[in-house]
């Protein structure tokens, strides 16, 4: 294949478009990619969210729930349909599609996190700190997950805790300037 018939290419040139005010041709390139490649994710990731942001919310929520019709396994379609119920104001029903994008790909560290900010958000801190300590055993330097834990065994009086994620990750990045 030339490069014009790849999907990543159709989707690169894209975000450059995009980021660069072409705005006009955006939504033909992310097609285009979907055309050459359909199952190829972040192409329709980024359609979904190109349309959502452009006022076509109906259009965007109508192409992703197909989508994940199609492909009820796509962790990236779950964690993208969970963001898209936050942003719209329905964060409990939210909780299982982040719930499900972090069972799919628990190898993800951003959707455990995100689920975690989402389950503090909801009140249900210790959830929130049990997949934060998750996401840590595998990531053990997802900087963001590790202030979070922090800040949320401080909130609950859970001091000691906070103190042990605090001292491991000294440990682990001594020179953080987080740390100082």
């Amino acid at each position: 294949k030339n490069l014009a018939e790849r999907a990543e290419a159709n989707l690169n040139l894209a975000m450059l478009y995009q980021a660069s005010g072409r705005s006009g041709e955006v939504e033909g390139l992310l097609r285009t990619a979907l055309q050459r490649d359909p199952d190829f994710y972040p192409a329709l990731v980024t359609l979904v969210q190109w349309l959502e942001g452009n006022g076509r919310g109906q259009e965007s929520q109508t192409l992703l729930a197909q989508s994940l019709k199609e492909h009820p396994e796509a962790a990236l379609l779950q964690h993208t349909q969970g963001l898209m119920l936050i942003r719209s104001g329905a964060a409990a029903e939210a909780m299982g599609y982040l719930r499900n994008a972090a069972r799919l790909d628990p190898a993800n560290a951003q959707y455990g996190f995100v689920l975690a900010v989402a389950l503090h958000d909801g009140g249900q801190v210790e959830q929130a700190c049990q997949q934060l300590e998750a996401v840590l055993q595998r990531q053990p330097y997802h900087r963001n997950a590790r202030l979070s834990l922090i800040q949320y065994y401080l909130e609950s009086g859970q001091e000691p805790k906070a103190q042990r994620v605090l001292q491991s990750w000294k440990q682990l990045n001594p020179g953080d300037p987080a740390l100082k």
